[in-house]
């Protein structure tokens, strides 16, 4: 097993913290008023499960590859900012969330992923 490079942990981080501010964001801008309860639910959750994912991958013991974790991160990027451009999620929010997904896919995307990613994580 190789060592972890400090990307892999940063964009671990990173994922976890998109997690965990999606859910909080959620919980701050519901509007039971509004007429998409739906989408303002299903969207910021998600997008949740998105970056969770991207974080278990650059686990050790995982087997995602590194396509999927860039794919996974690309797809969260592209959500949130539709989403923000739309304005279902809080401008802010909505930025501070993109940021973080461009982090974790900047992560997902370096060299030093792939080399964890290549070699035996177990």
């Amino acid at each position: 097993m190789r060592k972890k490079s400090s990307i892999v942990s940063t964009g671990r981080a990173l994922a976890t913290l998109g997690g965990i501010a999606c859910i909080i964001g959620l919980a701050m801008t519901f509007n039971t008023d509004s007429g998409n309860v739906i989408v303002e639910i299903g969207v910021p959750l998600a997008s949740a499960v998105l970056f969770f994912a991207v974080s278990g991958g650059l686990n050790e013991g995982s087997c995602m590859k590194r396509g999927a974790i860039v794919f996974l991160s690309f797809l969260n990027v592209s959500i949130l900012t539709f989403v923000t451009i739309y304005g279902t999620m809080d401008l802010r929010m909505g930025a501070v969330l993109i940021l973080l997904a461009l982090g974790v896919l900047v992560s997902g995307a370096s060299s030093g992923t792939a080399r964890f990613i290549g070699t035996d994580r177990t």
